[in-house]
């Protein structure tokens, strides 16, 4: 195909770094001032890149995207920094690498279908952020929807496609847009548009300003007349105790961290809460195995726990803690294959068997009751790759040793999806950055959720902006499932976002604080805990029917001209 647009190479880099640069101004890079929030702009942004993609051939194509994918990712994610030197271009690297395959697609169809360029930009991309949301490597974080988080009349859709489908919308503007401007201005073919019968420029912008105004009604219906019956309401404590665990753990920091979570505890139950939530690690020790053994790191929280109650109270509380469990084998040499990759095994001689035992280690959440029991407890499932764990390292050992002196933990993921069961309601406690991951929330709320609590640590980072990010995600994960968020995190953000994304209460960021609120509860199903993202795969299906249909684009065409000429209104002329 020739193109009617071409652009130097110079240009090409350009226009990948304006949709960058308009991208980063759209989310909230708090540390650029005033620069920072502009949501609009997601309406926009890719429009240059799409420009280039819609016009160009396979090598400017994949420059323009290097360019947009290292400016975007190498500025959004600058604060992994302080995990590790080689975490920045590492991790833009490997997000990189899934933008350039996702170009490499786009043109393999696009070249047989280039008027439906647009339309296969969107069903690429969107494909793209499912994509990025599964596997070893998941990592969602800079997918476009989460752009909106302010914009709730926009996303209440999310409960119909979950985020996913926000993004569709959102690619679809940009998409329509890059391809007008392709056609009928930068290709300088203005007299043909407007000699055209049919004006491509009010068709296509009349159908976005309509869809538009048809998702602000829905959302504009959800916010303000939908009220579902309540079912309950829970008081709960939210416990923000701001620590750095960069620094030297030692006792003393222990002992700081102590006096912190016990005192603001305190603080929080003038309130009379139901439940008091700590953060993840806000208990760093083996808590559950520590306190049976009698070590003083857990037998300090152990008491709290059962004093904190002794005056008539009800208060439970959530807390993150540390997990391991042990597994008994009947021989090691046997089953050392099966050894998950990192984790600890001994053994001892009884007899002719050699017994052996696997020791997994998790990254975990307990709930305590009012009389200091441990009622039930939850390890985490979706583990940050690399960071807390590497399952690979038989394979790669250079990457294990170089994990290992960065002081990467090396946790296992956990294997139960725990419900927990308070007298006032149930919820499911998701540890770090388990929110991110909308599929693995709404299983929980299949089983019966009737909130989501997120206890997370993100203050490692030292920025606002990673953890306003994060905080991002919690808003969707509200919407999508019509249930409550309830965020407690060492540094922020640590508040109540309501069932359709609104913050009831939020605690400023990097301060020792505590905060109760009611939360409103509620059964029922949204679409998307129906159905979903099983949508998507209509979007693979469209994508993998183009592709088919390339092959015979000359028949088919051929056909239709025959087919044409033989209907009845073509034939009396």
């Amino acid at each position: 195909m020739k193109h009617i647009l071409e652009l130097s190479w110079w240009k090409v880099v350009l226009m990948g770094v304006a949709s960058a640069l308009l991208l980063l101004l759209a989310h909230p890079m708090r540390e650029w001032g005033i620069f920072h929030d502009w949501f609009p702009l997601a309406f926009v942004a890719l429009v240059p890149l799409f420009v280039v993609l819609l016009s160009q051939g396979w090598a400017k194509s994949l420059l323009g995207m290097a360019a947009f994918g290292a400016v975007f990712f190498g500025f959004f994610l600058q604060w992994v920094t302080r995990f590790h030197p080689l975490a920045l271009p590492g991790l833009t690297f490997a997000v990189l690498v899934f933008y350039l395959l996702a170009v490499v697609a786009y043109r393999l169809v696009a070249r047989k279908w280039p008027e439906l360029g647009w339309l296969l930009l969107v069903l690429t991309f969107t494909g793209l952020e499912y994509l990025r949301s599964v596997g070893y490597l998941r990592f969602p974080y800079g997918s476009l929807a989460y752009t909106q988080y302010q914009f709730l009349a926009f996303i209440q859709i999310a409960d119909l496609g979950g985020y996913l489908l926000v993004s569709f919308v959102l690619y679809l503007f940009n998409a329509l847009i890059a391809d007008f401007l392709y056609r009928f201005v930068l290709a300088k073919n203005r007299p043909l548009f407007v000699m055209r019968r049919r004006d491509l420029f009010l068709n296509r912008f009349t159908a976005l300003a309509a869809l538009f105004l048809l998702i602000l009604g829905y959302g504009v219906f959800r916010l303000s007349f939908d009220r579902p019956e309540v079912r309950g309401r829970a008081r709960v404590g939210l416990v923000q105790n701001w620590f750095d665990f960069n620094k030297l753990w030692t006792q003393q920091t222990k002992a700081i961290v102590y006096d912190s979570l016990t005192l603001l505890s305190r603080k929080a139950a003038l309130a009379s809460p139901d439940l008091i939530v700590w953060p993840e690690s806000a208990m760093l020790t083996y808590y559950e195995h520590y306190a049976k053994m009698g070590y003083i790191d857990a037998t300090v929280y152990r008491d709290f726990f059962r004093e904190f109650n002794r005056g008539g109270g009800s208060t439970w509380f959530l807390s993150g803690t540390l997990g391991a469990e042990r597994e008994l084998q009947t021989n090691a040499d046997e089953t050392a294959a099966a050894r998950p990759t990192g984790q600890s095994a001994k053994s001892q001689k009884t007899g002719h068997f050699r017994e052996s035992y696997k020791v997994y280690q998790y990254n975990s959440a307990v709930l305590v009751d009012a009389g200091g029991q441990v009622v039930d407890r939850y390890h985490k499932h979706l583990l940050v790759a690399f960071a807390e764990w590497f399952p690979y390292g038989d394979w790669f050992p250079a990457i294990k040793r170089l994990l290992v002196a960065a002081q990467a933990s090396d946790f296992s993921p956990g294997r139960v999806l725990t419900l927990f069961r308070h007298p006032k309601f149930t919820f499911a406690a998701l540890v770090c950055y388990e929110d991110v991951f909308a599929e693995f929330c709404r299983r929980f709320v299949e089983e019966g959720a009737q909130a989501l609590i997120v206890i997370t640590n993100d203050a490692w980072s030292y920025t606002e902006s990673s953890q306003t990010v994060h905080y991002m995600f919690s808003v969707f994960r509200a919407v999508e499932n019509r249930r409550p968020v309830l965020r407690a995190a060492n540094a922020g953000v640590t508040g109540i976002i309501d069932a359709w994304g609104r913050p009831t209460a939020l605690l400023p960021q990097f301060v020792e604080d505590a905060l109760v609120g009611d939360v409103e509860l509620r059964d029922g199903r949204s679409v998307w805990v129906r159905y979903g993202s099983n949508w998507i795969f209509g979007v693979f299906g469209l994508l993998l029917l183009f592709f088919v249909l390339s092959f015979f684009r000359g028949p088919l065409e051929k056909g239709w001209r025959w087919t044409a000429m033989r209907l009845p209104w073509n034939r009396a002329r």
